[in-house]
Formats: C-alpha cells, sequence, structure tokens
C-alpha cells in the first residue's frame, strides 16, 4: 500500500516543466528549514510534557 499515492500525484501534476533558479531553490530550502525547526521544537515541547506527565519508573 502506498500511502503517498495521492500526495505524489498532486506534486506532478503541479510540477512546471520549468527549471528552477537558485534563488528558488534557495527560497525552498529556506522555507523548508523552517518548518524542520519548528516540528523539531514541538517534538522537544511534547516530549517534556509526557515526561511531566508519566509516573516516575513507567513508560510513556
Amino acid at each position: 500500500m502506498d500511502e503517498l499515492r495521492g500526495t505524489r500525484a498532486h506534486a506532478e501534476r503541479q510540477r512546471s516543466d520549468a527549471p528552477v533558479t537558485q534563488s528558488q531553490f534557495g527560497g525552498l530550502i529556506k522555507k523548508v528549514s523552517a518548518e524542520l525547526n519548528t516540528l523539531r521544537s514541538e517534538v522537544t515541547s511534547l516530549r517534556r510534557r509526557v515526561e511531566q506527565l508519566t509516573p516516575k519508573g513507567e513508560k510513556p
């Protein structure tokens, strides 16, 4: 089962045949990097919250 089949099909339909400029690529990298940092921060916050709510000696 390919869970990403729909996402891939959508991306293929949206993809332009024009090459991406270096500036566009750099902008995309910055956006992805910012999103990744946000997700890392959220994961860290959630981990801390789970640790606070989990009694000592138990696994979450």
